[in-house]
């Protein structure tokens, strides 16, 4: 767990203005950092001097004030428990409960080790629209650490986080993030509200009949359970599985292996639904659920944050592409996809997920849409 004289500054690039330039960072440089803090944030100012980071907090201290989760067999967590959970988070923090900071890996960084320039090949297939805008706006729902999560200032954070903002300056473009739930990324993008979806979409077919993914990362599904318990995922029937609401786990895996425990005539998975990925990991630290499933580095973080408190239960399973979305058919996949090779090309790419510890899913060829492609 970070501790106090672990605590990292980050310089911090500004977009001032729709269509202004970058300010110049405490080091000197002009162009966009390929680490630290995002730019351009909506409805927040932003400084130039050095931020530190903070001390660890939990996405679930901010989460939404109503429904805090809910479970398939009629389970409805209401805000009343916000309290003695707060509580019973607060005495996990020094324990090591699942928590929201930067990793330190190695050396700390105190400036971005890589400057990410633009690629003219790349900005060139943009669409003239967003290349006239200035700005790449992008959506994310930031509770998936590390992924992408927020810091204690309410700032989108996370390696998907980074590679987005690194995409936006190969593109010349200054990143934009809007933050949304999960589940309206995709109809913003549809709507023309963004124009990238970057929040660890699985690419899959049914998505794909509404926009273009390009596939930037490997991911499997990895389950998780208290340590001292024995978890199969494939024999869990009857058990209690947090889950993130509208994940992939959500809405394909649980489904599926409940209805193959039905089918067996054996009681069904309860699903447990949670708004955030903390929540889910911390409902299994707390006994409230048997195991969590998330996509692999999800869980790994988890694991490693909770200070022995979570151990891998099972293998990783059924690897897919994560994709950063975009309107379909739009020359928006082209334009990202070349960003990212290029990325690949000058080590960036490999940088940003080597320092979050997440380097095993890493890939050597951008694809577009590669569910259709399987």
């Amino acid at each position: 767990m970070v501790g106090i004289a672990q605590l990292v500054e980050h310089p911090v690039v500004v977009r001032k203005a729709a269509g202004s330039s970058p300010v110049t960072h405490p080091n000197g440089n002009t162009q966009w950092p390929l680490c630290g803090r995002v730019t351009g944030v909506r409805s927040s100012g932003r400084t130039t001097a050095p931020v530190p980071l903070p001390l660890p907090v939990f996405a679930s201290v901010s989460r939404r004030s109503n429904d805090a989760g809910t479970a398939e067999s009629g389970l409805f967590m209401r805000a009343r428990v916000a309290l003695p959970f707060a509580v019973a988070m607060a005495g996990l923090l020094l324990t090591g409960c699942v928590d929201n900071t930067v990793p330190v890996a190695g050396p700390a960084r105190t400036a971005p080790a890589r400057i990410v320039s633009e690629d003219t090949a790349a900005s060139a297939l943009l669409p003239e629209n967003v290349r006239a805008s200035g700005t790449l706006v992008i959506g994310t729902s930031p509770n998936y650490s590390p992924n992408e999560f927020k810091d204690a200032a309410g700032n989108p954070i996370g390696w998907g986080v980074e590679l987005g903002t690194a995409v936006a300056a190969k593109l010349g473009l200054t990143a934009d993030y809007a933050v949304a739930n999960f589940d309206t990324i995709i109809p913003s993008l549809m709507g023309g509200k963004i124009d990238v979806g970057n929040s660890s979409f699985t690419d899959n077919r049914k998505r794909e009949e509404q926009v273009d993914f390009v596939n930037y990362y490997s991911a499997g599904i990895q389950w998780a359970s208290s340590t001292g318990t024995t978890v199969d995922p494939d024999d869990a029937c009857g058990l209690k599985v947090a889950v993130q609401t509208a994940s992939y786990e959500d809405t394909e895996e649980i489904p599926a292996r409940s209805a193959a425990c039905v089918a067996a005539g054996k009681p069904p998975i309860v699903k447990l639904k949670f708004e955030t990925q903390d929540l889910a990991a911390n409902a299994t630290v707390l006994g409230q659920a048997d195991a969590f499933s998330a996509d692999s580095p999800v869980t790994l973080y988890a694991i490693k944050r909770t200070d022995g408190k979570l151990h891998k239960a099972g293998s990783s399973v059924d690897e897919a592409s994560y994709g950063m979305a975009v309107a379909k058919d739009s020359g928006m996949a082209e334009a990202v996809q070349a960003a990212l090779q290029s990325m690949v090309a000058d080590g960036s790419y490999e940088e940003i997920l080597a320092t979050w510890g997440v380097a095993d899913g890493r890939v050597a060829t951008i694809t577009i849409n590669a569910a259709a492609n399987d």
